[in-house]
């Protein structure tokens, strides 16, 4: 009688090596993303302009390019699914085709069709990051982007003072890794609002996200810039106030009611005693000599009001172009509208005005409508409020391979997403990792 032989599980001889090479791309893929969405940030380009002046142009041009292939390759293995549902990002598409198409009014053909391939480059790589990545681990990404950009302004601001901090237009107010200290401002009330989401949702990481929530608020701080204080205030605010809605009815019906008075008292400070506002966020009546820059804009505006400039155009011959007239009327150089619908109005008109505010109505509409039985609603209604703020001091809207206008487009998808595609559509991202999802509070 033979003994019985114990069977062992055949191991293919190259297992290891898939195993080995599957791990290496995981991790390629991860840096990837990450490096992608600090192009995105414009910190690079801030910094390689501070410390090398012409470097950034070709470098950040070839640093875009190479995300935007890299995003199509991602997005090939999803190709069944996108043909579902790339109408969903219906807004963001649009939005493309007409800044294509304005080069055939443009003032500056050649800059229009640039940019426009930038716009398209930047909508898919946001595209391709909503189709391929749970919600939450996106993120992560965000979040893992604002703690580094937010650490290193720190440390120029602390040991390189001559890069991190402004030595002219505004001396003393840190900038950080960009170039002016409302940008620094911006972001980092953007990144406490990321970090806020991530903190209410994973948990396997919330003291970091509270770690950088307190990052972002000392750099707001530093930078001196009142209005992102105001948006990061906001920002926070509503993601509570949201949350408690969707927990409890009572702690959401408090929430609201405190939004209402705080809205009324501020209504009524804009009504009756704006200076008192002006002085409590830092501005002037001319909001920092916006006004006259914007006053300029509305005459040029009536030239081509249905159709603008052109994508991309106005700005680009600053010399002999249209905006050699605003120059001429500020005395002094301007380079963007520091106004997001303005800005908008001179590239495509009122036509992509229009469209935009379609977009942010109708999305915030489908937001509300979902609030009690949708996670997403916690970050598109904000996202949006936030943005209808600050492109009212900044030009926020419509802009190529920035950062802010992107997430504001993956927060728009998503919400379109989860309310007209059904959860069980194969190919659908999930909101949380599996590992989260039946415990997501």
């Amino acid at each position: 009688m033979t003994a019985p032989s114990h069977s062992h599980p055949v191991t293919h001889p190259y297992a290891k090596i898939h195993a080995d090479l599957g791990r290496a791309a995981r991790w390629a893929e991860h840096g990837f993303i990450l490096f992608a969405i600090l192009m995105f940030s414009g910190a690079v380009e801030g910094l390689l302009l501070q410390t090398a002046e012409g470097i950034a142009g070709p470098i950040a041009q070839l640093g875009y390019v190479l995300c935007y292939l890299g995003a199509l390759v991602l997005l090939m293995p999803h190709a069944r699914f996108v043909l579902r549902d790339i109408w969903h990002a219906w807004a963001a598409w649009l939005m493309v085709i007409l800044a294509f198409v304005s080069v055939t009014w443009s003032v500056a053909p050649d800059a229009t069709i640039k940019k426009s391939v930038a716009l398209m480059g930047s909508m898919l790589f946001v595209y391709m990051l909503s189709v391929r990545y749970p919600f939450i681990q996106i993120i992560r990404y965000l979040s893992v982007i604002s703690a580094l950009t937010g650490f290193l302004s720190l440390l120029l601001g602390a040991l390189v003072p001559a890069i991190g901090v402004m030595q002219v237009e505004v001396p003393g107010a840190w900038s950080g890794v960009w170039m002016h200290k409302n940008t620094l401002g911006g972001m980092m009330a953007f990144g406490g609002f990321f970090a806020m989401i991530g903190a209410s949702f994973d948990k396997r990481f919330r003291r970091y996200y509270f770690a950088l929530v307190l990052l972002c608020l000392f750099m707001i701080i530093v930078s001196w810039s009142k209005t992102s204080l105001l948006l990061f205030c906001l920002a926070i605010g509503s993601v509570i106030g949201i949350r408690a809605l969707q927990n409890s009815m009572l702690a959401g019906l408090l929430a609201i009611y405190g939004g209402v008075i705080g809205g009324s008292v501020l209504g009524f400070l804009m009504i009756f005693s704006p200076h008192l506002l002006f002085k409590a966020i830092g501005k002037d009546p001319s909001f920092t000599g916006r006004t006259p820059i914007w006053q300029a804009i509305y005459e040029v505006i009536d030239r081509h009001p249905m159709l603008g400039y052109g994508y991309g155009a106005f700005w680009e011959n600053p010399e002999t172009g249209p905006g050699y007239f605003i120059q001429r009327a500020v005395l002094w150089e301007v380079l963007s509208a520091h106004q997001g619908w303005l800005e908008v109005w001179l590239q495509v008109g009122k036509v992509g005005v229009i469209l935009i505010a379609i977009y942010l109505a109708s999305s915030f509409v489908l937001g509300l409508l979902r609030l009690r039985r949708d996670l997403m609603s916690s970050f598109t209604l904000p996202y949006i409020v936030l943005m209808v703020l600050y492109c009212f001091s900044e030009s926020v809207l419509m802009i190529q391979n920035n950062l802010v206008w992107m997430g504001l487009v993956l927060a728009t998808i998503y919400i379109w997403r989860h309310t007209f595609m059904r959860s069980d559509v194969p190919g659908a991202p999930p909101f949380l990792p599996p590992a989260q999802s039946r415990n997501p509070d």
